[in-house]
C-alpha cells in the first residue's frame, strides 16, 4: 500500500511543480519527490520520514511565497501526513513527532481571495480533492497578497531612497488609494516595509 500511495503522491507533487517559477525550489521539490518514492520502494522508513519532512517544509515555503496555490499545498500536505502515518504503522513504529523542516517556516496570513488558474486538475493522491494550476496570465488579481507583492516591487524599483505614498499610488494605478494604504499598513505590521516619518508629506517607505 505504501509503495502505490507514494507513487500517487510523487506524481501529484511533480504535476504541481510544473507551475513553480523559482528554479531552486522547483528542483528541490522534484528531487525530494523522487527520493521519497525511491526510499519507500527500498523500504527505508527512516529516510522516507526525512524526505516527507523536507517536502512538507518546501511545500509550506512555496505556499507562503505564492509559488504553490493554497488549495494545492493543502492537498499535498494532507497526503504526505497520511503517508507518514501509513509508513509508521506498517513499520510498527510509534506515531511520535519526527524532525519537521516546516517548523522553521511561518506561513504568511492571506487576507483576500484566491487566484485564477488554468482550471482544476484532478489530483493523483486519491483524496478526491482537486489540484489546480498556478496563475500565469499576468492579469489583475484581487488577492491582497498579490497587491502587496506589487507594492514591494514598486518600492524596490524606485530610483530614490525615499519612496512616498503618492509615488507608490502612481506606480499602481489599477488599485485605489484606500486599498494601497491598507496593504502598506499590513506590510508595516508584518515588518516587511518600514514607515519613516510622522505621517506628513515627508513620510516615505523602505524595505526592511
Amino acid at each position: 500500500m505504501d509503495k502505490e500511495y507514494s507513487l500517487k503522491i510523487a506524481e501529484a507533487i511533480l504535476r504541481v511543480s510544473v507551475y513553480i517559477r523559482n528554479n531552486v525550489i522547483k528542483e528541490q521539490i522534484e528531487k525530494r519527490a523522487v527520493n521519497l518514492l525511491t526510499m519507500v520502494y527500498e523500504n527505508n522508513s527512516i529516510q522516507s520520514f526525512k524526505e516527507i519532512s523536507v517536502l512538507t517544509g518546501l511545500i509550506k515555503l512555496s505556499r507562503s511565497i505564492c509559488e504553490i496555490e493554497p488549495v494545492n499545498a493543502s492537498v499535498l500536505l494532507a497526503e504526505l501526513k497520511k503517508l507518514n502515518s501509513a509508513i509508521r504503522q506498517n513499520s510498527n513504529l510509534p506515531d511520535s513527532k519526527v524532525f519537521r523542516l516546516d517548523d522553521f517556516f511561518t506561513d504568511f496570513k492571506r487576507p483576500g481571495g484566491g487566484y485564477k488558474g488554468h482550471g482544476p486538475v484532478k489530483g493523483n493522491s486519491g483524496s478526491g480533492k482537486e489540484i489546480s494550476g498556478n496563475t500565469r496570465d499576468g492579469g489583475k488579481k484581487s488577492s491582497s497578497l498579490v497587491r502587496q507583492k506589487n507594492i514591494i516591487a514598486a518600492i524596490k524599483q524606485s530610483n530614490s531612497d525615499r519612496v512616498g505614498l503618492r509615488e507608490i499610488i502612481s506606480a499602481l494605478p489599477e488599485f485605489s488609494e484606500r486599498t494601497i494604504r491598507y496593504d502598506i499598513q499590513k506590510l508595516c505590521n508584518q515588518g516587511v516595509v518600514k514607515r519613516v516619518g510622522n505621517g506628513g508629506p515627508t513620510t516615505h517607505y523602505v524595505i526592511e
